[in-house]
């Protein structure tokens, strides 16, 4: 009882140890993905955490999962279900865990936690999948696989150092003596690109122009002082960057092999890494070749105290093939050794076979670290001869051959040598050679190499083919089309390439691989028939391995021959060389294929040999066969036919889903695809030949009731060619375009696709409408200006295509069309806002619809002609084209009607009373009157509304013609509008009065009132220049013709609304005073002085001008006859006062309020005495001013005398008043003649 006891117990503990752990199952969402070879940040553990980490594996390989810390932490590791796989706490007093296992492809997690749960800290995770880490010297091996070793091809190594002497900041080629430690080596860096190691450099990549990378990889070395092996390796998959010409993205390399070395007394390691770069593979020259920049290379500057010094560089090897190169033997080997005193290394290199005769061409390239310049003692050896410079073979030397940037002489430290061992160089490796050593060795200095390489040509027999196709029966193609069986023949012998081929050699127990081109041709089982070296007839060959000469692997698509004399079931037969290319030195090999494609197919059959060389017992190709070339050019291309199904056409950039074809647009080119389908209709299919396309009317979809088949294929064939679109041709497509230009407008077209000979037709299953592109407006008879007057014009509608002309066949009815005419209301101040025009509304043909329209009313107007949405031209496409894209573009335009004419009234009587008018330079109460009323209208004598201002009157110009018929006239002639009253003109004399835009004085549009929809009032006011001291004689004004015009201006072309009205106003001028003249009274109350009005008149002038001629009179001057008809209107003698004293306050005073028109009462208060005289002032409007001795006087003078009632003589006081009252009254007078 108790034995099953514990046996329970312990299958219970064993079910339990590798059960699922239920922590990590419900962990699994939350895990933290772990980017491969990426550490994680630092990560804060607290007591009792537990982190889950999960990570994906691509393929199987090795994962190292490691804490960088000072805390102590455990790690757990679980599979995909959450299954233990293994854990790890630490080793010895070391507090970091690490958990080390191959593991295959597929999901991990992974557990952290700490040791127990009072552990708290941060830690960083660290993970390296794949990378393989030794830590002690790594003896050389070859690196670069199989396939590439033997290769008709060649290799290329560059690489440059990373650090350099800096003189003021600036790198040079230190040539002093001190060793690198002793220098303050700081980085190169020619990208500038931010790195955790801020260090780049540059070398060339140069392979031939039509070769080809099969293999690549970098190499890197360098020192990392004082610092641990966890520390080295967490810097050292810190990715390189590799940017190469050719590559748009940059290249990040992290180490699949890093080498580690400590030193003896000293802190830190010496490293080297490796990797491949599968991102160069199969890429050409024009992709690789230029100057790579490779950064990021760990290296450390400054002075170094362990005596080895910092060093840094990178190497990158590239394995190519080129067909125009011979077959080499190309073995890149790596490794990791630190060779000092007494320490040497020998690296063996066999596998390979130099040709029996003729010159060996063959190098060999070393990388190697901390080779000082100013130390002898390194030494390297082939063959056991020494090679390079004897006393100090790595002296921090770069091939001269290798271009870099920067270049020096000193790259401290660092080696990258090629040396040429063949016979052209050191002679150092013959004839029929297999085997080859290279040593190194020191005896003072330390160094490290790493990368040696070696090349050479091989012996090589010119194991060629040639290839040809023909029909079943043996006969060349003709016409074939996919499916059809053809036979594919070949024939295999040992031969020159061209006359410059020489020393050919013997190929023994030769065997063709030849790798089927599966994608093109399907091997016919048991076809194979073969005709060996001189045999006469062919032998059939069955498909079963080694059973004859010929082997089928159905698996891989390959066969095997086995050919050449004495050729048998196990093993070839001896290819001698062919010199002269005869027949019988040739193996023909025949058999049969179905053709899988269809187009111009080129096969790619690839051909590949292996053989040996009997003397020496090598075998050549056995794990990688060799390509062969063509013996003679050959075509491999061959023109398939395909099976046609059916065909359709559907629109550019859309697929088989969608059958619609949009709407397209006269004279505009349109792309379509024409589309293969499979005799379902519903799948694409591949085809190879032509067909014929044409452009056809029919909507066989409405045509045909219920969509019956039979019909719509009955019409398609019936249908006939509006069009023939031409030729499209198919090379093994399912696709192919077709561009396309119809001038007609029509609304149900589509396409029949004619193929096989013409025999067979098929139709697009959907109609679709090529429309006109947009509608235009011309109006006559200048069709392209949108600007007209108020009148009768033809207005005409174009439907015009793509190339601006009327698309026929466009012949719609106005009913499917609408016609708007909006006006334009600029600040919503027309009067009028909702007029519009009255358009025609006419048929179309052949794209072109006219009609007459009256264009009565003023203004801006928006046209607008569209479709009817559901009415439209193309309505056919109305559910598989957008409304943007369907109907036709819709004529906007705005258009100006501008009045046809204006008319204007007359101005009637122009004087400023009933037939005269004062000089004044007061044009607001005093001037020549011209009163009109300007009116715009239609050609139909209709005032035009909406003429007003703020809606579309203009600002209009005015021309006045005059004449004078004095010649005694003013110089100048002054004129204004009275409303506007703020365009004063001062002007000479001459024959108009303008009011022009042309001199920005035109009448504003503010004269068109909305008040008056259409007139303008105007009020001219014309006059001359008037000077108060310098009279002139009357003179007549004759106005005699009223101009009007409204110009609106658009590109080459002017519409002139005008207005002539011929008057004949005539206007008398007068230059005019008041006057006063001297009076004497008896009494001192209430004396009248008489007020005259008066005009002036010399002996010059002519009199019958005169208001009152010829009887007018005159006062006290002969010169100035009095103006009986003058009225207030005129104006008046105004306020009267004495001279000198405040208005009102004098000695004489007037007896009432002015203004004074024909007589004026003063008073003389009496204070002076009698006889007083006074000197008076009466001040009438300026016109009346005069004062022949003052140019600007303010008021006209007269005297007054007031004398008593004695008549005796009395004498003059001092006070100037009369002396005594007696006195005469008789005075002495003047007379004027």
């Amino acid at each position: 009882m108790k034995a099953i006891f514990l046996l329970l117990f312990f299958i219970l503990a064993f079910i339990n140890l590798y059960a699922a752990d239920t922590g990590c199952l419900s962990n699994q969402a939350s895990a933290t993905s772990l980017t491969l070879n990426s550490p994680t940040g630092s990560v804060n553990l607290n007591a009792g955490d537990k982190h889950y980490y999960k990570l994906t594996l691509p393929v199987s390989g090795k994962i190292s999962l490691t804490t960088i810390s000072s805390i102590d932490t455990r790690g757990y590791l679980y599979d995909s279900s959450c299954n233990p796989i293994t854990d790890n706490d630490d080793t010895g007093t070391n507090l970091n865990f690490l958990i080390s296992e191959y593991l295959e492809a597929g999901d991990y997690y992974l557990l952290v936690k700490g040791y127990n749960n009072s552990t708290t800290g941060n830690y960083i995770l660290t993970n390296m999948y794949g990378i393989l880490i030794t830590t002690s010297e790594r003896n050389f091996k070859i690196r670069n696989p199989v396939e590439t070793r033997n290769i008709v091809g060649d290799y290329q190594i560059v690489g440059n150092t990373v650090l350099c002497v800096k003189n003021n900041g600036e790198c040079y080629d230190y040539t002093g003596a001190s060793a690198n430690n002793n220098l303050d080596l700081q980085y190169i860096d020619t990208d500038s690109v931010t790195n955790t190691f801020n260090n780049s450099s540059q070398a060339k990549i140069s392979i031939p122009p039509d070769s080809k990378v099969i293999w690549a990889a970098i190499y890197a070395q360098g020192h990392l002082p004082n610092k641990t092996k966890e520390a080295s390796v967490n810097l050292l998959i810190d990715p390189m960057t590799i940017k190469v010409p050719g590559l748009a993205s940059t290249i990040n390399s992290i180490p699949q092999q890093i080498d580690l070395l400590s030193r003896s007394g000293s802190s830190g390691y010496t490293y080297s890494t490796y990797s491949e770069i599968p991102e160069l593979k199969g890429k050409s020259a024009s992709a690789v070749n230029g100057f790579v920049t490779v950064a990021n290379v760990k290296a450390y500057t400054g002075t170094e105290s362990s005596g080895l010094g910092n060093y840094g560089a990178w190497s990158l090897v590239i394995v190519y093939e080129d067909t125009s190169a011979s077959l080499k033997n190309i073995s890149v080997f790596d490794g990791y050794r630190s060779i000092s005193n007494g320490k040497n290394e020998t690296i063996t290199i066999d596998g390979f076979l130099t040709p029996n005769n003729g010159d060996i061409v063959s190098q060999v390239s070393i990388f190697a670290g901390e080779g000082d310049k100013n130390i002898a003692g390194d030494k390297l050896f082939f063959n056991n001869e020494q090679i390079g410079n004897t006393s100090n073979a790595f002296y921090s030397n770069i091939s001269s051959d290798i271009e870099r940037n920067p270049s020096y002489s000193n790259n401290q430290g660092i080696d990258i040598q090629t040396f040429d061992i063949g016979k052209s160089g050191l002679g150092l490796l013959g004839n029929s050679q297999t085997s080859a050593n290279i040593k190194f060795t020191s005896t003072q200095d330390a160094y490290y190499p790493s990368v040696a390489i070696f090349s050479t040509n091989l012996y090589e027999p010119r194991v060629c083919y040639k290839q040809e196709f023909l029909d079943i029966n043996g006969n060349p193609l003709d016409e074939v089309i996919i499916g059809d069986t053809i036979t594919v023949r070949t024939w295999i012998s040992n031969m020159k390439k061209d006359d410059n081929d020489t020393n050919l050699e013997t190929a023994d127990k030769v065997e063709i691989t030849l790798e089927l081109d599966s994608n093109n041709l399907e091997y016919n089982e048991n076809t194979f028939k073969m005709r060996n070296l001189d045999e006469s007839s062919y032998t059939n060959m069955t498909d079963d391995l080694a059973d004859d000469r010929i082997d089928w692997l159905a698996d891989s698509n390959t066969t095997k021959w086995r050919v050449g004399t004495g050729a048998d079931d196990n093993d070839g037969g001896q290819l001698l060389p062919n010199g002269d290319g005869v027949d019988n030195k040739k193996a023909y090999i025949e058999f049969q294929t179905t053709l899988l494609t269809e187009g111009n197919v080129t096969v790619d059959n690839v051909y590949k040999v292996s053989y040996e060389n009997s003397l020496l017992g090598i075998r050549f190709g056995d794990e990688s066969p060799l390509n062969i070339g063509i013996c003679t050019d050959v075509n491999s291309s061959i023109h398939v036919g395909g099976l046609p199904g059916d065909f359709n056409v559907i629109d550019e950039n859309t697929d088989i889903s969608n059958i619609y074809l949009g709407t397209k647009v006269v004279s505009r080119p349109s792309t379509v695809n024409v589309i293969s389908l499979d005799d379902s209709g519903e799948a694409l299919k591949n085809y190879t030949g032509e067909v014929t396309v044409h452009l056809i009317q029919g909507d066989f979809a409405s045509a045909c009731a219920n969509d019956d088949d039979s019909c719509k294929e009955n019409a398609c064939n019936g249908a006939g060619s509006l069009q023939n679109l031409g030729v499209v041709s198919f090379n093994n497509e399912n696709t192919s375009p077709l561009t396309f230009t119809y001038e007609t407008a029509i609304k149900n077209a589509s396409f029949q696709i004619s193929y096989a000979d013409e025999n067979k037709k098929a139709c697009a299953t959907d109609s679709f409408a090529i429309r006109p592109r947009r509608f235009n407006l011309n109006f006559a008879p200048a069709p392209n200006l949108l600007i007209s007057r108020a009148e009768n014009k033809t207005i005409t509608y174009v439907a015009e295509d793509e190339d601006g002309t009327a698309s026929t066949g466009y012949n719609e009815v106005f009913a499917n069309l609408v016609v708007t005419s909006l006006l334009a209301n600029p600040n919503g101040l027309c009067p009028n806002p909702n007029l519009n025009l009255q358009l025609p509304a006419v048929a179309f043909i052949d794209g072109v619809a006219a009609g007459n329209s009256m264009l009565g009313r003023v203004g801006v107007f928006n046209i607008v002609l569209s479709e009817v949405v559901g009415s439209e031209f193309a309505s056919i496409d109305a559910i598989d084209t957008l409304q943007a894209d369907r109907l036709i573009e819709e004529s906007n335009v705005n258009i100006t009607i501008v009045p046809d004419h204006f008319t204007t009234t007359a101005p009637g009587n122009i004087n400023n009373e009933a037939n005269f008018t004062y000089i004044s330079n007061d044009l607001t109460q005093m001037a020549i009157r011209l009163n009109v009323n300007v009116t715009a209208q239609n050609s139909n004598n209709i005032v035009t509304p909406n003429y007003t201002t703020g809606c579309f009157a203009n600002p209009t110009d005015l021309t006045i013609g005059y004449n004078i018929n004095l010649g005694n006239m003013p110089l100048n002639i002054r004129y204004r509008e009275f409303i506007v009253g703020n365009d004063i003109n001062l002007a000479t004399v001459g024959g108009q009065l303008t009011f022009l835009q042309a001199t920005n004085n035109p009448l504003p549009a503010t004269l068109f009132t909305n008040a008056n929809n259409g007139t303008a009032p105007l009020q001219i006011r014309v006059n001359f220049p008037r000077t108060r001291n310098n009279p002139i004689n009357p003179f007549r004004v004759n106005f005699n013709n009223f101009f009007v015009s409204d110009n609106t201006f658009a590109p080459n072309f002017i519409v002139s609304n005008q207005a002539t009205r011929v008057i004949n106003e005539n206007a008398t001028m007068l230059y005019g005073r008041t006057n006063i003249p001297r009076s004497r009274f008896q009494a001192n109350a209430n004396q009248v002085a008489f007020i005259y009005y008066e005009a002036y008149c010399d002996a010059a002038c002519n009199q019958a001008l005169l208001p009152n001629a010829p009887a007018s009179n005159y006062t006290n001057d002969p010169r100035w006859f009095v103006n009986p008809q003058h009225t207030a209107l005129s104006g008046t003698a105004g306020a009267v006062n004495q001279k000198g004293f405040i208005p009102n306050n004098g000695l004489v005073t007037q007896d009432a309020n002015p203004p004074h028109l024909n007589q004026v009462a003063v008073s003389y208060d009496g204070t002076r005495n009698l006889p007083y005289k006074a000197t008076m002032q009466n001040t009438p409007p300026n016109w009346l001013l005069y004062n022949r001795f003052n140019l600007n006087p303010l008021a006209n003078e007269f005297e007054v005398e007031f004398e008593g009632s004695s008549n005796g003589w009395v004498g003059q006081s001092p006070h100037n008043t009369t002396t005594g009252q007696g006195g005469t009254t008789t005075t002495n007078r003047r007379s004027m003649w």
